[in-house]
Parts: structure tokens; sequence; C-alpha cells
């Protein structure tokens, strides 16, 4: 169940829905809206953080993952569990960015595979023994095989975006576009669970596709952006960076793949020029003839917002 913001600060500190408008100087109605689920507005979110005592927006989503576990010992206890699950995949290419920042994506993750449906089990998973001789072998539940086909989606997803999408040496503007096409992207990983893997650990199929389309918009914005603000930088367009929007994260794995093969040497795509059907080239020409025709359009577009610009002057 999604966290409501309205419900804590009553709670925590005791007041009544009248007291919380009068302090926030909104009708009683506004907070009946806020605790039904209306989008509390930013600024009035932060007038609420303030209160609670706390000035950073993102106290919100620690409160919820505060909510979820109940103590910091559960909380680590989750990041132990989603690590030693990530770890799990083994040679099917584990989430880097997990590795590198395991607090940040357990909270993230579950806070949102919560708001779409999912119940934490009351005690976090035990898979310490993974010796299948032992009488007490651990054997993977539902929950268990969810978190490992979304930490595989991930993986999928994050290390092909950290592969493709331009690096922080590139332009910061840019840059800060492709940050949050990883973040949007990653939150993808979902769409590639089995939906009656979904249903039996709880989720609103329909709340799931809603988010689905929601967050794939949210990722070509970005990638709009970016690209349009490589153009602007004169930065080449050197792939299809919205191919993990609707690619499957295997797809994208043999992407990177292939990608690493043909830049390891001048004549590598040469080399391996023979391994690939008629079909394939063809695939391979017709992919690089819409890039090019992509970049060419992108500089056209650039060309005629100038001309727009110029003229209203």
């Amino acid at each position: 169940m999604k966290f409501n913001l309205i419900d804590y600060v009553l709670r925590e500190k005791e007041l009544k829905q009248k007291d919380l408008a009068q302090m926030l100087g909104v009708s009683a109605a506004q907070i009946s809206k806020w605790k039904s689920g209306e989008d509390i507005p930013s600024n009035r979110e932060l007038e609420i953080m303030r209160i609670l005592g706390e000035d950073d927006l993102t106290f919100a989503s620690d409160l919820q993952w505060r909510q979820l576990t109940g103590s910091a010992e559960k909380a680590q206890a989750w990041v132990d569990y989603m690590g030693k699950m990530n770890d799990e995949l083994g040679d099917v290419y584990p989430s880097d960015a997990f590795r590198e920042e395991p607090e940040f994506y357990t909270q993230a993750w579950l806070t949102e595979l919560v708001d779409l449906g999912l119940t934490l089990p009351n005690e976090v998973p035990n898979i310490e023994d993974p010796d299948p001789d032992n009488e007490e072998y651990y054997e993977y539940t539902a929950f268990d095989q969810l978190i490992s086909d979304y930490l595989e989606a991930a993986a999928g997803i994050g290390n092909w975006c950290e592969h493709f999408l331009p690096s922080y040496e590139d332009d910061s503007d840019v840059c800060m576009h492709a940050h949050d096409a990883f973040h949007i992207g990653t939150s993808l990983a979902i769409k590639h669970v089995d939906d009656e893997l979904l249903k039996a650990n709880g989720f609103d199929l329909q709340k799931v596709a809603e988010f689905i389309k929601e967050t794939e918009k949210a990722a070509r914005h970005r990638i709009d952006e970016m690209c349009s603000d490589m153009n602007r930088a004169g930065i080449p367009l050197k792939h299809n960076y919205y191919a993990f929007i609707h690619q499957s994260p295997w797809w994208l794995d043999d992407d990177m793949m292939l990608d690493s093969v043909f830049r390891s040497s001048p004549r590598a795509e040469d080399a391996m020029d023979h391994q690939f059907s008629y079909a394939e080239k063809r695939g391979f020409a017709e992919n690089k003839a819409m890039l090019d025709m992509l970049d060419h359009l992108i500089k056209e577009v650039s060309s005629l917002k100038e001309q727009v610009a110029e003229l209203s002057k």
C-alpha cells in the first residue's frame, strides 16, 4: 500500500484534519482530498515535512521506507537480502549500479514495488545456505523468484544504459538526461516479470500496466532531450538510445556483447562478418541507416528552431 504522508503526520503529531488545515492555510476538505490520494503539491509537501521537523523532500520516501521496514536493523537486512539475490545472478550480469549503491536501490526499488501492490514478507527471507544436501536447504518462494527476475531485468537495462548512454565526460546537460533515463529505465524491469508471478505477489496488473506506460513515456522524453542536447553540443549519435525502452534485457545483453566485439579492434567487424546471415547483416545496415536518419532529423529540427528564434526577434 502506498505511503500516505497526511496519515503519517496526523498520527505522529496527534493532529486532527482541521488542525493540519489551519497550520497549512488550506481547507479541511483539501486535507481530506490529499488524505484520499490526491497529489500533494511539492511546496505543501515541504511545509508538512517542516511540521515533522524535516526540511528535505526526500525524507518522505525515507519515512515510507522506515514504515515498511520498522527498524534500522531490518532495513539493513533487506539491503543484505537484495545484495545476495543480485550476486546470485552470477554470470547473468548482476547489476553494477546496485553493487555500487545497495542501500539506495534497495529502498527505491522495494518502495516502488510496494506502491504497485507488492506485500513485503514480515520476515526478511534467509538465503544463507546454498547447499542442496543440507536438510534445511532454502527453496525459492514466489517472492524470491519475483525479486530475482526483477533484479535480472534491472541489471540488463541498467548495464546497457551505462554502456551506451553518454558519459559524464561529454556534456553536463546531456549526461543529466542520460542519468535520469538510467534511473527511469531500471523501473521498467517490472514489465519483464511474468504476469502470473506478479499476481502471485499481490500486484494489480492494471496498475502495473499504467505504470509501465507512464514510465516508458518519461524515458522517451528524457532520451528526446538528451539527443537534442547532444546535437546542440556536436556530440554524434552512436547508437539507438531508445532500445532499452522496448527491447528485452536479454536482447540488450546481446547488444552490449556485439558492440564490445566490434569495438575490440579496427578489423573486428570484418572478422565477424561471416558469422551473420544475410538477413542479420541487412538488419544491422537498416539500423545504422535509421540512426543516421535520426541524427539528420535532429539537426534539421535544431536548425529550424534557430531560424524561428531569429525570426521572432
